[in-house]
């Protein structure tokens, strides 16, 4: 049934022929005109590819779908991002997303460009460390309520004597609610743990809660743990030039050397109370 089902998909793609005639093989070799075309709900809403390290979740196969993806898995190339850990969401309009998306380049690294919990020194990111040991997917269970992992980060700081540990676990409840927690220990001086989320425009603030609007999709972040924080948001060309739009909003802990964040993040008002 999976070549029917990929017809029905590709029949649904905003590309549905190849644009320049140096390409048009890719249409010959792959036509699909004597197949039939099956079902989308044939397919798996959630995938695991162990290889990667990515999570790939949806809360169905419609349109209006809401789609989050995660990473966790090995960071064995030069070229990869200091991104495990990290997640996008997306329904109707990107929610949260990697800012890589609006900058010139496409190839910024940073830990600050994605989605997770970064822990900074004085000011500086300790960083992830490229051939270190994965991020290893201690669990994963999905069914049609939700989808569920346990991402322990620590590994790929290689040993670094500030962070001790990192975990985030991440509940998607279908349809439409992300809740996460992190789990954060580190050790020495002036150190702060960053919990970071890369928004496409600028939020309002709901008390210490945010809201992001894109066209007629939104998206509620609701910070349950710990209190007594402030959020920044900052534009992202004031922190980069190369990044054209979006902001970065941030809640920073300093106290002690443990952290426990714990948000709830909801779409178009899929969660009433958290």
């Amino acid at each position: 049934r999976l070549p029917g089902t990929a017809k029905s998909l590709l029949a649904q793609s905003s590309v549905p022929a190849m644009a320049n005639q140096f390409m048009y093989y890719s249409d010959f070799l792959y036509d699909t005109s004597d197949i039939t075309s099956q079902p989308l709900g044939n397919l798996s809403t959630a995938y695991w590819g162990s290889g990667t390290g990515m999570l790939a979740t949806r809360s169905a196969w419609a349109n209006n779908a809401t789609y989050i993806n995660m990473i966790c898995g090995p960071y064995t190339e030069s070229h990869a991002h200091h991104d495990q850990g990290s997640f996008v969401l997306f329904k109707g309009n990107w929610l949260a997303y990697d800012s890589n998306i609006a900058s010139q380049s496409g190839i910024a690294q940073s830990e600050g460009m994605h989605n997770l919990v970064r822990v900074e020194q004085n000011g500086s990111v300790v960083t992830q460390r490229e051939g270190s040991a994965p991020c290893q997917l201690q669990a994963m269970a999905d069914n049609a309520n939700y989808t569920y992992g346990m991402a322990h980060v620590t590994p790929v700081y290689d040993g670094k004597p500030q962070v001790v540990k990192v975990e985030r676990e991440f509940l998607f409840l279908k349809p439409g609610t992300l809740v996460l927690l992190d789990r954060v220990q580190t050790s020495g001086a002036g150190i702060s743990r960053v919990w970071g989320i890369n928004l496409p425009a600028a939020p309002v603030f709901i008390g210490d809660n945010l809201r992001l609007t894109q066209g007629s999709n939104w998206l509620d972040i609701i910070r349950l743990a710990p209190s007594g924080l402030t959020t920044q948001v900052r534009s992202w060309p004031t922190l980069d030039p190369d990044v054209h739009t979006g902001v970065r909003a941030d809640v920073a802990d300093s106290v002690g050397n443990t952290s426990v964040f714990l948000h709830v993040l909801s779409t178009d008002g899929a969660t009433t109370a958290a």
